[in-house]
């Protein structure tokens, strides 16, 4: 689980089929469509097909798996805010470890978060000391300790903040920040926006696990960019992005910064790894929100 990304094979090959869990999702939707732009056969499981929370779901699951498929484990209540989530989810990690063990898939690979790792020195990288202080780290954590033991190759992605206009949710950055922008109203930061962060696009998420899928990579890789901007400049981009009259506003700030103010990555790893993938730059991938 220390290792980074290791790829089996030299040229890449396509998989029978990839069953996506989750595939319903903000995240499992959009790596769905992107195999399907390569002609890849994809079978999507949502909630409404076979609810994971729900005990021995794995029978079902069970049922549905063949042994050559590859199998992309999205689904997850997230964020884990509190111990009934945590609880939720080690059901969900549950239902799929067994349903794995009953029909061992050719290739695994779990969708997890950079919460895993906690404030330390910086910049990050897939060995620094994954020592997570939220619900929501502690059940990623959990998901690659479980998941490390299926008896079949297991590659763990962890994406720090993704953005992408279909995202549902309304978090700080630059969903909530478009949103504001449409609308012509305020856009309020935290403090000054000065907390600088590493952001990726929604779409350079879903190659990033194509390509692990291609090449049927195992061990574990930071779905990151390797730079930072502060909220301040996400709102500035977004304004002038959408030709926008909202006014960018800034607030007392209460308690201290998340992360300190800073959480960089180094995504050696991932350039290794995948040497001929281009990361969205972070004006186009906010762009996209108002094509």
């Amino acid at each position: 689980m220390q290792r980074g990304l290791e790829n089996q094979f030299e040229k890449f090959e396509i998989p029978s089929r990839v069953v996506i869990l989750g595939g319903s999702g903000f995240v499992g939707g959009a790596i769905a469509k992107n195999l399907r732009r390569r002609n890849i056969e994809v079978f999507v499981l949502g909630r409404s097909d076979i609810d994971l929370i729900k005990k021995n779901s794995h029978k079902e699951l069970s049922k549905i798996i063949k042994n050559d498929d590859v199998v992309v484990a999205s689904a997850a209540v997230a964020p884990a805010k509190n111990l009934s989530d945590l609880e939720s989810n080690i059901q969900i990690m549950k239902n799929i470890f067994e349903a794995m063990q009953c029909t061992p898939p050719l290739h695994f690979v779990n969708i997890g978060s950079d919460a895993v790792f906690c404030d330390l020195p910086l910049p990050l990288v897939e060995s620094s000391s994954k020592s997570p202080d939220t619900f929501h780290g502690i059940m990623h954590l959990t998901r690659e300790i479980v998941f490390a033991q299926l008896d079949t190759a297991v590659a763990t992605i962890r994406p720090t903040l993704i953005y992408g206009k279909d995202d549902p949710h309304n978090g700080y950055g630059p969903n909530r920040f478009a949103k504001l922008a449409l609308a012509e109203k305020k856009i309020v930061l935290f403090g000054e926006g000065e907390e600088r962060r590493d952001h990726i696009f929604i779409d350079d998420v879903a190659e990033i696990v194509t390509l692990t899928i291609l090449y049927r990579c195992v061990g574990s890789l930071n779905a990151v960019t390797g730079f930072v901007s502060s909220f301040r400049e996400i709102a500035d981009l977004v304004v002038n992005h959408a030709q926008s009259s909202s006014q960018i506003e800034g607030t007392k700030r209460i308690g201290n910064m998340p992360h300190n103010g800073l959480r960089t990555f180094d995504n050696t790893q991932l350039v290794r790894a995948f040497p001929e993938f281009k990361f969205t730059s972070l004006s186009d991938g906010i762009a996209s929100y108002f094509d």
